[in-house]
């Protein structure tokens, strides 16, 4: 077995020098054969080691299982069929010994925290992507296969709560932790609309379903929350990459929503942040799906504005962003777009106030104050023209008796 180890040495060394990332290899009795120069002083925890291995043996797969918790980041691959690897783990945020323990879903005892915390800490700080950027490098290093990024993370497996259950059980016992390709019938339609570049048939989807409904009663932790929410983006971000978008667009608005993770408190923070990491990488795919009729310049201001919906946004913003003249976004508008340029920022900014009306319990001036209006009665004013009733007026002829809306 030294033999097989001599062999990967020399590229283990380099990919640590190229990355900084952390690895321990383990043979499938839990003996640590070799740990990187980082940790090589630090006992690595034979429970630790026994659990990790069993994740493996579950997911032996060629390509790594990059497994992701709010506090860390850890890629779990058998090198051949005596020894496996654990690549990390390394975090994208700084935190402090209680924040880890209190996030950290893997380990049991303090120890194990402990012995993954202190090594955390000699670590880079990574962002999901540029961690699967650098598995991907490690692959081409070590076992000379050129895999991709986004097929990493099209291979993450989450972690059950309960690690004694076997994934059978999980699947009739707990369906809210099992596959999205298994189970929820929402989620699989919000994953085709999103492949499909269907913006309509999602914001119908939200708006009528009962799925966080269901899930209310199902996910009543905010750590059980903010894992629903960190395996849902990173199925809406495969799914818009299998789409055909490319991972310079796809993976950095992971990495963005992945972010909001911790203002997850309930069930509407949860509804509310679904929905918008859906309708945007549904508007990637709409972006990436324009023909010889559309214009490329609309669709990029289309893109921008969902994104900044809470800014004021002006027509100068949109002509830097696309890097041209207001003259030009105006004349784009006039050509293939219904409405001006101007109007079309109100129309989305008014769109997503009346979201907000029926299916959160935000009040006016916050509304008002989230979507950027210089003042609640400006904002009342505008909203009066377009929707013919006051907010307040369409918030009760409209509201819905949803879970999500809170109290």
């Amino acid at each position: 077995m030294q033999t097989t180890i001599t062999s990967y040495h020399s590229v283990l060394m380099l990919f640590h020098q190229a990355t900084g990332i952390p690895f321990c290899i383990f043979d499938s009795a839990a003996n640590v054969i070799f740990r990187d120069p980082v940790i090589e002083t630090m006992e690595c925890s034979r429970k630790s080691l026994s659990q990790y291995d069993k994740m493996i043996q579950m997911y032996a797969s060629s390509v790594p299982v990059v497994i992701t918790s709010v506090a860390c980041y850890f890629a779990l691959l058998p090198l051949d069929n005596k020894l496996n690897i654990i690549l990390g783990p390394v975090s994208s945020v700084p935190l402090t010994f209680h924040d880890f323990c209190l996030y950290n879903n893997f380990m049991e005892d303090t120890d194990d925290l402990l012995h993954l915390y202190l090594i955390m800490q000699r670590c880079p700080l990574f962002s999901l992507s540029r961690f699967t950027e650098n598995i991907s490098l490690f692959l081409k290093l070590v076992l000379k296969k050129d895999i991709r990024s986004s097929e990493i993370l099209a291979n993450q497996k989450e972690i059950y709560p309960d690690r004694n259950m076997k994934c059978r059980d999980v699947k009739e016992q707990m369906p809210e932790y099992y596959g999205i390709n298994e189970t929820i019938t929402f989620q699989k339609q919000i994953l085709y609309h999103i492949k499909n570049g269907n913006i309509a048939k999602i914001e119908k989807a939200f708006d009528t379903s009962d799925f966080f409904l269901h899930i209310n009663f199902g996910i009543s932790t905010i750590e059980e929350k903010q894992k629903f929410y960190m395996i849902y983006v990173s199925l809406c971000c495969v799914t818009a990459l299998e789409a055909g978008v490319s991972n310079a667009k796809a993976v950095p608005l992971l990495d963005s929503y992945l972010s909001k993770i911790s203002s997850i408190h309930s069930i509407s923070d949860l509804f509310i942040l679904c929905r918008k990491v859906s309708l945007n990488y549904c508007h990637l795919v709409c972006l990436m799906q324009h023909n010889a009729s559309s214009s490329i310049i609309v669709m990029e201001c289309l893109q921008y504005i969902q994104d900044h919906i809470q800014s004021r946004i002006t027509l100068n913003d949109l002509a830097t962003y696309c890097n041209t003249s207001v003259r030009t976004v105006s004349r784009e508008f006039k050509k293939y777009y219904p409405v001006s340029a101007s109007v079309c920022i109100m129309q989305q900014k008014l769109k997503e106030a009346a979201f907000l009306l029926t299916h959160t319990n935000m009040k006016l001036i916050e509304i008002s104050t989230y979507l950027g209006f210089s003042a609640q009665s400006h904002f009342t004013t505008i909203f009066k023209k377009q929707y013919h009733c006051t907010p307040q007026k369409f918030r009760i002829e409209h509201a819905l008796s949803h879970p999500h809306k809170q109290p």
